[in-house]
């Protein structure tokens, strides 16, 4: 999820008891109703509408007997639709757009590239490797995340290829690259994640750095322009409400930004080393993560965060009731 959910003022209250530092929190990992016939793979990346649809990628699992790799859920985790067989092994990122009401979904697949296509899977337009490569053969191209702009404009980090960021318009041509490896704070260790955001009073990018370890502002056409002074784990994608900003940090936490820039908290923190990561795939903690990848906010006040597990896991995290207390 990259772009900020409206919200009506009434919607607040309960994103500000979720995202309250010291707020208890009631957490479910098995609230999605998934068909028999469907089993996740890597979940990778998930996005929600104004109506509380979900819509889930994941890589799909070697005994799944359908082979989609997008899941569409309402707001209860039941199951509406599921299509996307052309992602299963390789889709990584997912983008509904625009916000509130979309009418396409971003989809980039690391060896098939970027696509747009409606909400029901009709490929729009597809563009596998930028032109920017047609002279570079010595540069790889695997590409994560997008972020797209309100009218349409898109960028796309290669973050597991060159850790350039590509600039395409809304018919998908190719418009500008920048970014890349280097000392500059402008270049990129790993773009692993994008977001399109307005939080700082005019149109920015931000970054999520896995390599780097860093979340860094950019304007539209590559310049630095600071960074989060917020400390993260690898951090995978972004989701921002409201004022608030998510950050799945790869190594067992979700880490929570106020609208200041400033850390609220960091959840379900479960890291001490890669190999009891592996124990966890194994014994899931009730209340915290192992690899998270993503995540999203729903406009009543849910936080749902998928994670990097051989099955595929999807934890949603609501304020706590009274009698959870």
């Amino acid at each position: 999820m990259t772009n900020p959910l409206p919200l009506e003022k009434n919607q607040h209250e309960p994103l500000r008891h979720l995202f309250a530092p010291d707020r208890p929190r009631h957490w479910d990992q098995d609230w999605l109703q998934t068909p028999d016939d469907i089993r996740f793979g890597y979940t990778h990346a998930i996005d929600t509408d104004d109506r509380g649809n979900v819509y889930l990628l994941h890589t799909v699992h070697e005994t799944s007997r359908c082979r989609d790799a997008v899941c569409v859920y309402d707001a209860s985790g039941k199951f509406l639709r599921s299509w996307g067989e052309t992602f299963a092994g390789s889709g990584h990122g997912l983008h509904l757009h625009p916000r509130g009401r979309p009418d396409c979904v971003f989809i980039t697949d690391l060896k098939r590239g970027l696509y747009k296509t409606t909400l029901d899977g009709e490929v729009l337009w597809h563009v596998p490797k930028p032109a920017f490569y047609d002279d570079r053969p010595h540069l790889s191209y695997e590409p994560t995340n997008v972020a797209v702009t309100p009218d349409g404009q898109v960028f796309l980090t290669d973050g597991y290829g060159s850790y350039l960021v590509h600039h395409f318009d809304p018919d998908g041509r190719l418009v500008n690259v920048f970014g890349g490896p280097g000392l500059g704070d402008h270049h990129l260790a790993h773009p692993h994640g994008i977001l399109y955001t307005e939080r700082r009073g005019e149109p920015e990018l931000l970054v999520a750095e896995n390599v780097a370890t860093r979340l860094n502002y950019l304007s539209l056409s590559g310049e630095h322009r600071g960074f989060i002074d917020v400390p993260t784990r690898r951090p995978r994608h972004f989701a921002e409400v409201g004022p608030w900003l998510v950050v799945p940090d790869f190594y067992g936490r979700v880490t929570l930004i106020d609208g200041q820039d400033r850390r609220v908290a960091h959840l379900g923190d479960t890291w001490q080393s890669h190999e009891h990561a592996r124990t966890l795939e194994a014994d899931p903690p009730d209340q915290g993560f192992i690899h998270p990848h993503d995540a999203a906010v729903t406009s009543d006040g849910a936080l749902l965060v998928c994670e990097f597990v051989p099955t595929g896991r999807v934890n949603r995290i609501t304020p706590a009731a009274s009698e959870d207390r």
